[in-house]
């Protein structure tokens, strides 16, 4: 699985901020890299209520040159079993291969059967890339992560164990704000504290949300919650900092627990995710893809 990338869990802080310092160069100068992927086929393996996700990583492909092939989830996985010549098919024809299913273990699957990268772009265990996507755009937005103080508000489970992760190698204090009975695992607290050891990494679990955002710099909302307490609106706002963040995670239902006047205000930076989102996955096809190369032994 060394060109996998399934989860932050396993990123080492080297290869994290190598992936936000290339996601930078690709924004930066775009035409440096639009022939890195030419003439290589990705699959792309989505459900097909994922739309967002999926056109946001055919376009990173193209834009590096490359070709995309979808391909129905149903051919290939079924019942909790794969197709038994799914990985000797997709390691002959394709150069990589790009999953968004609910269920993790078909991702976890093709990674150890497979010798193309695979990359999870969201899973019932982890979402990875939107993890980054958010650290990304707060690095460009606060500069030094290692001050921030950063609320997650009722987010789903992949939210969490991504930002956990994510916060850990940033340095950054995180807190997070969750409905009864869907607290982060202890397990997930227990690693992201090991990561952030030497980072200086901070990490509270606050069920008020009112208390959670207390002075906050950056607030995470979640997708979608049962619980109106969770939701972003001026007042919960008026407790953060004066000019904290709002970061949108995004939903398959494009739901959202942010008031409208928040959601469209300068405040909530949910079109820089949509952009940087592009640059995360590019940055991430890049890398894996050449270290799968020299791997290899090929061009």
């Amino acid at each position: 699985m060394h060109n996998a990338f399934l989860s932050l869990c396993g990123l080492s802080q080297y290869r994290f901020h190598e992936i936000l310092d290339t996601a930078r160069r690709l924004k930066a100068e775009p035409k440096r890299f639009r022939d890195r992927l030419r003439h290589r086929t990705f699959a792309l393996i989505f459900a097909p209520d994922e739309f967002r996700a999926r056109i946001s990583f055919e376009i990173a492909i193209h834009q590096l040159g490359g070709r995309t092939v979808r391909i129905d989830p149903e051919e290939v996985w079924s019942g909790g079993r794969p197709a038994p010549d799914v990985a000797p098919t997709l390691t002959y024809w394709t150069d990589g291969i790009a999953v968004r299913l609910a269920d993790h273990a078909f991702a976890a699957h093709l990674a150890g059967a497979v010798d193309v990268p695979v990359i999870n772009c969201g899973s019932d265990e982890s979402d990875p890339c939107q993890g980054l996507t958010g650290v990304f755009t707060l690095r460009e937005l606060r500069k030094d992560l290692s001050r921030l103080k950063i609320a997650g508000l009722g987010l789903s489970k992949p939210g969490a164990r991504s930002w956990l992760s994510a916060a850990a190698r940033a340095g950054s204090h995180l807190v997070l704000s969750q409905p009864p009975r869907s607290e982060p695992d202890p397990e997930d607290i227990e690693r992201a504290l090991e990561q952030g050891r030497e980072s200086g990494f901070r990490v509270d679990v606050i069920p008020d949300p009112a208390q959670a955002v207390h002075d906050a710099d950056v607030i995470v909302s979640g997708a979608s919650g049962p619980d109106a307490a969770y939701r972003i609106d001026q007042e919960l706002l008026r407790r953060s900092n004066p000019k904290a963040v709002v970061l949108p995670w995004p939903s398959t239902e494009g739901q959202t627990t942010i008031s409208g006047e928040i959601f469209t205000s300068e405040r909530c930076a949910v079109s820089e995710q949509i952009e940087n989102r592009l640059h995360i996955q590019k940055a991430i096809v890049v890398l894996l893809y050449e270290r799968s190369c020299k791997d290899n032994g090929k061009k």
